[in-house]
């Protein structure tokens, strides 16, 4: 299995193509315009779809996605109850939001509509499934928003969207997040990890986990 990434113009946000064979699944479709041409030059077939939570910067892709390839996409229930509502998945402040913003080049930054969307399989807590022989388990990872995830492919691999990233700390102010939740939910299960994960974030390298859980600022 290979792993592609994919950044967008919104906020430098990955997303992630798993590529077996002719099949892929797809993490966090951000941008529709970037996974078009990989997928129609290499001929492949989108089984699903799987995000990591439900900021518009990760899922401002995700209808036209579905609209194509007509794949499922799944997603915790808190994700896709704030997938419904362009307040909590932030594209009715996004605007406003990279103009306030010293950290992005905001003339590089695409500008967006609000927008609402959904998934079409949820889950509670924890899921599994396999796809083509390979393992997948996601587990509900509170902390930078209501709705997000990570995901542990095969026991090597660890796509944890914007609750652990390399170099910056986990945002916990945005709308329903809970640096609590990070704490005290989310971090002593990361914590229990296999140290060896390589986790790829929803921004910025990837990292090898024990490197980034040894830094005391998450």
């Amino acid at each position: 299995m290979n792993v592609r990434t994919l950044t967008s113009e919104l906020l430098g946000s990955h997303c992630y193509l798993l590529i077996d064979g002719d099949h892929c699944t797809v993490i966090d479709p951000g941008d529709k315009g970037l996974i078009d041409p990989v997928i129609t030059e290499e001929q492949l077939t989108v089984d699903q779809v799987i995000l990591t939570h439900e900021h518009c910067d990760h899922v401002y892709g995700l209808s036209d996605v579905k609209e194509k390839y007509h794949c499922p996409v799944i997603a915790s229930e808190k994700c896709n109850d704030n997938l419904k509502d362009s307040r909590k998945n932030f594209s009715q402040y996004y605007n406003a939001f990279l103009g306030v913003q010293n950290r992005y080049d905001t003339d590089a930054q695409k500008e967006i509509e609000p927008f609402t969307t959904s998934a079409d399989e949820v889950f509670e807590g924890e899921k599994t499934i396999e796809w083509r022989g390979h393992h997948i388990y996601m587990r509900e990872t509170p902390g930078h928003s209501p709705g997000s995830i990570c995901i542990v492919v095969d026991d090597e691999l660890l796509f944890s969207g914007d609750t652990l990233m390399g170099e910056d700390v986990t945002e916990t102010n945005f709308i329903g997040g809970s640096a609590e939740d990070l704490r005290e939910k989310t971090m002593p299960w990361l914590e229990s990890l296999p140290g060896c994960l390589k986790v790829y974030a929803g921004h910025g390298d990837s990292f090898v986990l024990r490197n980034r859980l040894n830094d005391k600022e998450i």
